[in-house]
């Protein structure tokens, strides 16, 4: 298993878009680190963010249509 994805992966493992992934990143929501011209996201992240209790902000979000 990769320690960490590409954005593009990310959203594709994930069911996000990559506006949503990098939104995530900026909101501090999502780990990223930045390895010359690529921004990888921590799959240690992703799991905490899918796993985590914050979940219940994203179940919000899909009833309000956001």
């Amino acid at each position: 298993e990769p320690l960490a994805l590409t954005i593009a992966s990310t959203a594709k493992a994930t069911g996000f878009g990559k506006t949503t992934t990098y939104r995530l990143i900026n909101e501090g929501k999502l780990t990223a680190v930045k390895i010359g011209r690529r921004t990888l996201v921590t799959v240690a992240s992703i799991k905490a963010l899918l796993e985590g209790p914050t979940n219940s902000t994203a179940t919000s979000d899909q009833e309000a249509g956001l």
